[in-house]
């Protein structure tokens, strides 16, 4: 859909991946038929590059943002504000010829370019960390050992902290995607340590990766730590819903100008005409949506946004999209998405309610999600999904999201290992071999426990942890407590690895086989 909608005519595809580009109408290249050395590249070749190369007004890319109707608007941004990002940002890496930055935010998330082109054109090196940040990457790169300049959202700098994994080594950070609490700043300082050049750095796609930036400092006795202040040949405008600039200490929307915005959304030129606008002075500014003040030092201080956008794991994510998914569903006549915070992490989760079509059957909540983790990416899969009869309303007859509940609300604190038998593979034939460790079903469930925020004794072998509430960050705690107390480091890894197949239906009689598995087999 993407593909169609931004019009590409070639698609560079690894061969395990190429299906996806089917039915798109461009051209699949495989990547292995195109790459080659420089010496293939003949003077005619050469001279039709170097006739090729782009100006400040083309196009350098166009990503995809979530969209409120379901319809993901694309970011056009071109090559000049590219260049400014990498022009400015490369001494916040400590960029040169001794860098090696880690590479692994996904491509479609805008912050990965900070992580590619501004260490490569200083002479430095990429270290490319593929696939989801596992508790074992998070690991290996919190060491040191391979790459010395991380890029983090908060939410895994949170995470790290949680699973008790420090930093070493380490010339560099940079947090963005989302708000980064004082608290959750200091202790990633404190982790990070003094050596460390540790940066808040903030900016909406259509304002080019990033547009303010703050050194990270001790805290400030605020809750946020500060967003910053513009970046170079870009400036900022805190303006009330009439127009006009606020008193410093106020809130009011950010407005961002100059070099880095963004050319506009790709065949939306209603939406563009409705974000990107001209302030009183004729300056074209993008209206970020986000409420923010500005403290006595001149630093901006985020405060949330002003409609229902937010931010899941770093992304910045349109619930309607999400809603869009769900009623696209034969069975779902309504569906309401909204974030609420977990009492547990902090962190923020979408939770669905849904009100099934009369007559259909149950709701199957693994069935839905299995539906939408084939057409969403996961962070836009809900987190919790509930079944009601009805959705609430305001006077006017609109949802009325605010009266939705927290689903984490009133959850029973967590519970040690529990006194029951086997309760991760149930009663076994009378004299069946290999009686599984009862041991090691009741380390898991009270794993499953700590982390689900449940009570472990309503934990048997079907219990399924997806529809218990765990998204993938729960999943990396439990792996991570799994690794720790059952597995050890060597096995780790070998689990790891098997997850795959497990993935689809993770109940706790699954893992608890795969664990005794790797455990008879050392």
């Amino acid at each position: 859909e993407l593909l169609r909608d931004a019009g590409a005519r070639i698609c560079l595809a690894e061969t395990a991946s190429r299906h996806r580009a089917q039915g798109s109408g461009c051209t699949t290249l495989l990547l292995e038929h195109v790459a080659g050395d420089e010496a293939t590249v003949d003077e005619q070749g050469r001279a039709a590059l170097a006739a090729a190369a782009p100006g400040p007004d083309d196009l350098a890319y166009v990503i995809y943002t979530s969209g409120s109707t379901g319809r993901p608007k694309g970011v056009q941004v071109e090559h000049r504000s590219l260049t400014n990002v990498v022009g400015w940002i490369a001494p916040f890496m400590r960029c040169d010829e001794e860098t090696r930055a880690a590479y692994s935010f996904s491509p479609a998330f805008d912050l990965s370019v900070m992580q590619i082109f501004p260490p490569l054109v200083h002479g430095g090196a990429v270290v490319p960390m593929p696939g989801e940040l596992d508790h074992v990457k998070l690991r290996e790169l919190f060491s040191g050992r391979l790459a010395n300049t991380l890029g983090m959202t908060p939410t895994h700098l949170d995470l790290a902290w949680r699973l008790g994994i420090r930093a070493t080594n380490i010339r560099a950070l940079q947090s963005g995607g989302e708000n980064l609490t004082t608290a959750s700043s200091i202790r990633a300082r404190a982790s990070f340590g003094p050596d460390c050049l540790f940066v808040n750095v903030y900016g909406p796609t259509e304002a080019t990766v990033a547009c303010t930036v703050a050194v990270v400092d001790d805290g400030t006795g605020r809750p946020s730590a500060p967003i910053g202040v513009p970046v170079h040949r870009t400036s900022v405008a805190v303006l009330d819903e009439r127009g006009q600039e606020v008193p410093d200490g106020e809130l009011g929307e950010l407005h961002v100008t100059g070099v880095q915005l963004a050319r506009g959304y790709l065949g939306r030129p209603d939406l563009t005409a409705e974000r990107f606008v001209y302030l009183p002075d004729g300056r074209r500014a993008y209206r970020t949506g986000d409420l923010v003040l500005r403290l006595p030092d001149g630093q901006l201080e985020y405060a949330g946004r002003i409609d229902s956008q937010v931010k899941i794991r770093g992304h910045r994510v349109e619930p309607g999209e999400v809603e869009a998914a769900l009623t696209a569903l034969p069975d779902i006549a309504q569906a309401a998405v909204v974030a609420r915070r977990r009492n547990d992490t902090g962190a923020q989760a979408l939770c669905a309610f849904v009100v099934p079509v009369r007559g259909a059957a149950a709701f199957d909540e693994a069935a839905v999600r299995a539906v939408l983790e084939r057409s969403l990416p996961s962070h836009l899969v809900p987190t919790v999904m509930c079944a009601v009869i009805r959705l609430p309303e305001t006077a006017s007859g609109k949802t009325d999201r605010g009266a939705l509940p927290n689903p984490f609300d009133g959850a029973p604190a967590p519970t040690g290992a529990p006194d029951v038998q086997d309760p991760a593979n149930g009663p076994r034939p009378e004299g069946a071999a290999d009686e599984p460790d009862p041991g090691v079903a009741a380390v898991t469930a009270g794993i499953w426990a700590r982390v689900l925020r449940c009570d472990a004794a309503d934990l048997d072998a079907s219990s399924d942890f997806h529809a218990l509430g765990g998204d993938s960050l729960a999943v990396l705690e439990m792996l991570a407590a799994l690794g720790q107390e059952l597995l050890g480091r060597d096995a780790e890894q070998r689990f790891l690895t098997r997850l795959g197949p497990l993935s689809d239906k993770l109940t706790l009689g699954r893992v608890v086989g795969a664990v005794e598995a790797l455990r008879s087999e050392s």
